[in-house]
């Protein structure tokens, strides 16, 4: 397992391994707020940026086999789309019927703003104590 210090962002300052990361994620098609704290004791992937068109939508299926392989007790994968418009958002819900993934929408685009995500793809993996544990950037 990964090795964590203790650690909080800073207004101004990249998420890092060790950090507490904002809390928000987003809105889900059913326009609730998802938040890391309703994960905690989880592990969650936090996929920034796709915003499910083109070769990205490519990877929606690879995001999904690894929510089913590991099962929605351990894990939670949330593609956020960032960028991209709310009806495309509603677009990928409804084609992605069945689907586990928990899509959320950052329409204002400060949850992105707080992660400094200015390209894409962005992943960071959030441990079950609610601190980033792992990040990707590009």
């Amino acid at each position: 397992m990964l090795a964590l210090g203790l650690g909080t962002l800073t207004a101004h300052a990249a998420p890092a391994v060790g950090d507490t990361p904002p809390d928000r994620l987003g809105r889900t098609p059913q326009g609730d707020e998802a938040r890391i704290s309703d994960w905690r004791g989880k592990l969650l992937v936090v996929a920034f940026g796709w915003s499910w068109n083109g070769r990205r939508r490519n990877q929606l299926p690879l995001l999904e086999a690894i929510q089913k392989a590991a099962g929605c007790d351990q894990l939670e994968v949330v593609p956020l789309n960032f960028k991209g418009p709310a009806r495309t958002h509603r677009e990928i819900t409804r084609t992605l019927k069945g689907a586990t993934l928990m899509l959320t929408h950052n329409r204002d685009r400060a949850i992105s703003a707080a992660y400094h995500v200015t390209s894409v793809p962005q992943m960071f993996m959030i441990d079950k104590a609610g601190r980033i544990g792992w990040a990707h950037y590009g």
